[in-house]
């Protein structure tokens, strides 16, 4: 379900978001709403961040080069011991 909320943005804001649709082949709004998902999850778990990648936008873990998908297949591959995980990293 989504809903629509009205946002101010200033004219710079909306000149960048208009930018970097173009770059991307997507709309402003789209941009934006996926900025706002990216925030909320870094929020979330301070310890990630996004970036962008040949396949698109990667979930990374902050101040590496490993992807959080990495680091999840990893810890299957361990029998999900996190403590055992989080020592070799």
């Amino acid at each position: 379900m989504s809903t629509t909320m009205s946002l101010q943005f200033t004219d710079d804001q909306i000149t960048r978001l208009e930018r970097e649709g173009q770059r991307v082949g997507r709309s402003p709004s789209d941009i934006a709403a996926q900025w706002v998902e990216e925030a909320l999850r870094v929020a979330e778990f301070p310890r990630i961040e996004f970036r962008d990648s040949a396949g698109g936008r990667e979930v990374y873990l902050r101040g590496t080069r490993l992807k959080v998908w990495h680091l999840r297949r990893y810890t299957d591959f361990n029998d999900d011991d996190i403590p055992r995980v989080a020592a070799e990293f």
